[in-house]
């Protein structure tokens, strides 16, 4: 179930990398890569993509909430009885999970999936961090040693990244690579 679910996870992300990032931006896309097919003016904006989606994930996951958390809506509405507050306590967390998935898009924009994910798994080891030195949440050596791996990738990634960053500089700024040169002809 977890293989699926970060098979799940990665595809997402990819399809949301294709429909975003323009070949015509400072992360200009090599003739190789499977979104090049997709012109200019065949992406999406961030806004868009979260308008496209959002109807969709509703219409995926309630059925879904309403199937395995058969107890759950029927909660809601006694909360939303007993509370008057939770109506607008609810409306909060859709707007800040419309932000979340809206920041992800544009930092998917800006940068590529796979640099949306190592930020992902990062953020995940620094919340770890902060249970363990705020809560005293206990974590098995196992668990240690896997957050210690990831930490490795990130590093290794972050390195890989600034490496051809900078293997790449040259060639940009000679035209070789990136955007190609326009060459005006003029007959007379």
């Amino acid at each position: 179930m977890c293989l699926a679910a970060a098979a799940s996870r990665a595809l997402k992300s990819v399809l949301q990398d294709a429909l975003l990032s323009d070949g015509c931006g400072p992360r200009t896309r090599q003739p190789h890569s499977p979104t090049h097919a997709l012109s200019c003016s065949d992406k999406l904006h961030s806004l868009n993509l979260l308008a496209h989606m959002a109807p969709l994930a509703l219409a995926l996951l309630t059925p879904l909430v309403l199937l395995l958390e058969r107890g759950a809506p029927m909660a809601a509405l006694e909360l939303a009885r007993s509370s008057p507050s939770f109506p607008l306590v609810l409306a909060l967390n859709c707007c800040a999970a419309a932000g979340v998935n809206l920041s992800n898009f544009l930092v998917t924009r800006a940068t590529s999936a796979l640099t949306l994910q190592v930020l992902g798994k990062a953020k995940s080891v620094v919340a770890v961090a902060a249970s363990l030195l705020l809560f005293r949440n206990p974590v098995s050596a196992l668990g240690l040693a896997g957050y210690g791996v990831c930490l490795l990738g990130v590093a290794a990634y972050s390195r890989a990244k600034s490496a051809s960053r900078h293997a790449l500089a040259p060639a940009l700024a000679d035209g070789e690579a990136g955007t190609p040169l326009r060459v005006h002809v003029h007959r007379g």
